[in-house]
C-alpha cells in the first residue's frame, strides 16, 4: 500500500468553471472532487459528464444529482448498453456532451478527465478538437496490465 501519489487535485488551479468527465470507476476521484465542491457551496458553473458499463454501475448517481440541488452543477449520465431500468442515454459521450459539460469559455474552465484509457483517450481527443488548451485538462487514467 502507498499513498496517494497523483495530481489529481485542484489545489493551485483556479478557473471560473469546472468540467468533470469520469468514466466507470474513474468516478472515485471525481466523486471526492464534487463532494469538495458541494461542501464548499462552491458557486462556480460545473458540468460532470459520467459513464458506466450500466445503471447498476452508475456509483453514487442520487447523491450526485442531490448535490445538484445544493450547487450549480449540470450530470450527464451515459450507460454502454441497454438496460431496462434505464431511461437515459445509451452509448458514449458524444461531442454535444462535451461541450454542454463545459460551462464557460474554454479559455476558463478547468477540466478533469478520469476513467480506464480508451475513454481518457477519447475525451483529450475530443477537448483538444475543441480547441481547449492542454495546460487546463487534468486526467488520471486507470490501467490494469
Amino acid at each position: 500500500m502507498d499513498a496517494p501519489c497523483g495530481n489529481f487535485t485542484r489545489r493551485d488551479r483556479q478557473r471560473d468553471a469546472i468540467a468533470l468527465f469520469a468514466g466507470g470507476i474513474g468516478i472515485a476521484p471525481v466523486l471526492s472532487i464534487l463532494r469538495q465542491l458541494a461542501h464548499g457551496k462552491d458557486s462556480r458553473s460545473i458540468g460532470l459528464v459520467y459513464g458506466a458499463r450500466s445503471a447498476r454501475h452508475l456509483v453514487c448517481a442520487e447523491e450526485i444529482n442531490a448535490m445538484a440541488a445544493g450547487i450549480d452543477l449540470c450530470c450527464e449520465f451515459f450507460v454502454d448498453g441497454r438496460t431496462p431500468d434505464w431511461p437515459g442515454v445509451i452509448g458514449e459521450p458524444g461531442e454535444d456532451a462535451l461541450r454542454g459539460a463545459l460551462r464557460a469559455e474554454p479559455s476558463q474552465c478547468l477540466r478533469f478527465v478520469c476513467g480506464p484509457a480508451g475513454m481518457i483517450e477519447a475525451t483529450l481527443r475530443q477537448l483538444r478538437a475543441s480547441g481547449v488548451p492542454t495546460g487546463q485538462i487534468v486526467s488520471e487514467r486507470f490501467d490494469y496490465a
